[in-house]
């Protein structure tokens, strides 16, 4: 749940969600990749309910050994789901690399946040083993 750590934080500060999130890949001390996942279009400008999501991009620090690659389907029978009426997601657990476009046989720690709009999902992910402090003080301190 770091990404709603990190939601908190970047509230607290006025920042944007995902400026708080890069920051925080880009400082992390463990190997981690932040993913942005969205959902097809219609030809209208309108989101496909159904549709696989599709990383728009990744963000991560010089560590993390995998490279997700834009465009990637994530299957809608992957671990990572998002049910368009519901709004429902994993929020943490462990995703097959397989299903972000990677070699058979790997497994990733995942995170999720539903970011913006319906349809569209942040994802910090990161080799299992390997997982990134979670412990992000959102307290409000004054000097």
């Amino acid at each position: 749940m770091l990404l709603v750590s990190l939601a908190t934080m970047a509230n607290r500060y006025s920042a944007s969600m995902e400026s708080a999130a890069i920051y925080y890949v880009t400082l992390a001390n463990a190997p981690c990749a932040l993913i942005w996942l969205e959902r097809e279009y219609k030809e209208h400008g309108l989101r496909v309910p159904d549709s696989h999501l599709k990383v728009r991009y990744q963000v991560s620090n010089a560590s993390f050994p995998f490279r997700i690659k834009r465009g990637t389907e994530v299957p809608l029978e992957s671990e990572l789901f998002w049910y368009y009426s519901q709004e429902e997601f994993l929020t943490v657990g462990v995703i097959k690399g397989e299903h972000l476009g990677l070699e058979p046989g790997i497994r990733l720690g995942i995170d999720c946040i539903p970011h913006g709009h319906i349809g569209t999902v942040m994802a910090l992910v990161y080799p299992r083993n390997k997982e990134p402090l979670s412990g992000i003080d959102t307290s409000h301190r004054t000097m």
